[in-house]
């Protein structure tokens, strides 16, 4: 049986899957009816050190009454062989004991019970026409912790009696007492054990006696039968009076708890085996359908990316331009110097772009950078949507079927084709700016190092150094090298100087193409995160499967401590 603490445990984890009001629809009847599961439990679970209710339940004149009024040695409880007796319930109860103040009005209260740690309960008959005693039945079956359940040849498998004890079957313990037993009785015990068992229902004991001869022995009434065989009633009150200490009292209700909780896990699991496979059919789907998409446009973003090549190479040159040092800074501002004297030149030639950049200024200011990368995703999304509009409407189909069947709301998701294009630009052009940012801080502080400057200097050096090593010792020696040895020394530094500059150009160009490589490379690897119609449906999924992981773990959890 379940400790206190564990119990305490079970009933928190009940709580937070009790406590859900999302999407999932199907599942918000199921967290009603645990809440108010859980409310009986932690009831149940604050009466274990309490007395015993025990309900003394059965249909119409199968001995409810003799059988109490045998227990009490008094007629406590009008009996007829005729007609029901019991319009109310009839509580025997040893003194000090307190009632439930719905029952006070409702029942006839004994308090002089030699029964210290049990409270018995008369009930009205199961197969009443009588609607408020019906009711007043269920309610103490609710409320009790153990039922003594009566039954005789005629009636023991009446289906008004079963319909009120399979709402608490696995929630109450069971006795089984057979009534009316006489010597020429054939038992019905072994196929109401049988029928009992085929319901789930496993009683702790059960007992066959005769509760009028136990009575008119008491009485000291003789009786015109000559029989004087009570079965097993002594072994009845035996139970009752002895074998029914706190500690089995206590294993009782708290076997109560247990399957209480066990009826509340049971309602969960049909409920996930009717929604999970379609919730996970869900999941597979949305993931078949993003691995579709991602290669049905491969080789528009590898198009795309290729016609940007100049674009990160600018982006690079412009990153670098300012790390560089010495001539090559010098010659790197010459030429961006030049291209901006050029782009001047196309408007005056081309006067539309600067009525082009007049409307642009109105609007919000973007850098190059921010620019040129709003322009590739776009020309990603602007193909990309035109192409996959279709298929998206059908997608959405197959979606809105898969939520009802997985019995989530239909309008807690929006239309993928909706907000497809901004979402989609907006995660193109956010992993770009992370991404390429990246690569250009790392690419331009690698080709601005300045050994790695220094290396494409070398030429140079060596022209300076062939120039001094000529004019230095003319100029001691009193010999002089001539104008044109100064003039091809210079032609020839110059020229060295900018094939340097040329190569380290393209040593940038290269470093720019394979960032670019890279770049196409992983923004396909992510496209299905990037490229995601399904964010939204996305979420539902996550949610709802946290709630089953929830239940599953609880389940996991509670079958452990059994």
């Amino acid at each position: 049986m379940l400790p206190k603490a564990n119990l305490e445990r079970i009933i928190h984890q009940l709580k937070e899957i009790a406590d859900y009001k999302g999407d999932w629809e199907g599942f918000l009847p199921i967290a009603e009816k645990l809440r108010g599961g859980i409310k009986e439990i932690e009831e149940r679970s604050s009466k274990i050190e309490s007395l015993l209710i025990v309900a003394i339940v059965g249909g119409s004149g199968v001995g409810k009454s003799t059988l109490i009024n045998a227990i009490a040695g008094d007629k406590i409880a009008k009996t007829s062989e005729m007609r029901p007796c019991t319009n109310r319930p009839i509580i025997y109860y040893p003194p000090g004991w307190e009632p439930d103040s719905e029952f006070k009005g409702e029942c006839e209260l004994h308090a002089r019970s030699a029964l210290d740690n049990i409270v018995l309960i008369d009930t009205p008959d199961t197969d009443t026409v009588v609607k408020e005693h019906r009711s007043f039945t269920k309610k103490i079956v609710e409320k009790c912790d153990l039922i003594l359940l009566c039954g005789n040849g005629d009636k023991y498998l009446e289906e008004a009696t079963w319909s009120i004890i399979r709402e608490v079957s696995k929630e109450r313990g069971f006795v089984l007492v057979e009534t009316k037993i006489t010597s020429q009785t054939p038992s019905i015990m072994d196929d109401w054990l049988k029928r009992l068992k085929s319901d789930g229902i496993e009683p702790l004991t059960y007992f066959r006696v005769n509760a009028l001869r136990a009575l008119n022995r008491k009485l000291g009434i003789k009786s015109e039968d000559t029989e004087t065989d009570e079965f097993d009633f002594p072994k009845l009150e035996n139970f009752l009076y002895q074998q029914l200490t706190d500690a089995k009292i206590r294993q009782i209700k708290t076997a109560n708890v247990h399957g209480l909780i066990e009826k509340m896990m049971e309602r969960t699991d049909n409920f996930l085996h009717e929604t999970e496979p379609a919730v996970n059919g869900m999941k597979e789907f949305i993931d078949k359908k993003k691995v579709e998409l991602v290669a049905q446009y491969d080789r528009i973003i590898r198009t795309e990316f290729a016609k940007e090549s100049g674009t990160f190479y600018h982006l690079l040159k412009d990153e670098i331009a300012p790390e560089l040092h010495g001539i090559f800074l010098l010659l790197a501002q010459i030429r961006n110097r030049f291209a901006g004297i050029l782009r001047t030149l196309s408007k005056v030639v081309r006067p539309w772009k600067i009525i082009k950049e007049m409307v642009s200024s109105n609007q919000e200011e973007t850098t190059y950078f921010e620019k040129k990368i709003n322009e590739i995703v776009s020309g990603i999304v602007t193909q990309i949507s035109s192409k996959c509009h279709r298929e998206l409407e059908n997608i959405q189909y197959d979606l809105a079927f898969a939520l009802d069947k997985a019995q989530i709301r239909k309008d807690a998701a929006p239309s993928i084709s909706e907000n497809f294009m901004v979402n989609f630009f907006n995660s193109g052009v956010d992993f770009l700016k992370e991404k390429m940012d990246h690569y250009l801080v790392r690419k331009a502080k690698c080709l601005s190092n300045y050994f790695l400057v220094e290396l494409f200097y070398v030429p140079m050096y060596i022209v300076l150094v062939y120039f001094f090593w000529r004019i230095i010792p003319g100029y001691f020696l009193g010999y002089y090298q001539g104008k044109d040895f100064l003039i091809h020394s210079c032609v020839v530094l110059i020229i060295s100087v900018l094939v340097s500059f040329w190569v380290y150009d393209k040593v940038v160009y290269l470093s720019a193409r394979n960032m670019r490589k890279k770049l196409a490379k992983q923004f396909l690897e992510n496209l299905s995160d990037i490229m995601n119609p399904f964010v939204e449906y996305e979420k539902l999924i996550n949610e709802v499967r946290e709630q089953i992981r929830k239940i599953k773990n609880l389940k996991n959890d509670f079958e452990s401590l059994r």
